[in-house]
């Protein structure tokens, strides 16, 4: 694509797979200005952007990488 900026049109969720939960809950909060709106029964982190349950829902694995999308 070159130079060319791609802007976001719309998000309905994303899911990551992450080795460190109080590193992103500290990413989330204090740099990126996300709220936890609820924690899962596994430790998932369920992150809010607006009024939707969650926009983000990290789950702690291994592989620190995208879950799904």
């Amino acid at each position: 694509m070159g130079d060319r900026m791609v802007s976001v049109r719309a998000l309905g969720y994303m899911g990551i797979e992450a080795s460190d939960l109080p590193r992103w809950s500290s990413l989330a909060t204090g740099i990126l200005g996300l709220e936890i709106g609820a924690r899962g029964a596994d430790g998932t982190l369920f992150l809010q952007m607006d009024d939707r349950h969650h926009r983000f829902a990290i789950h702690p694995g291994k592989d620190d990488d995208l879950a799904y999308n």
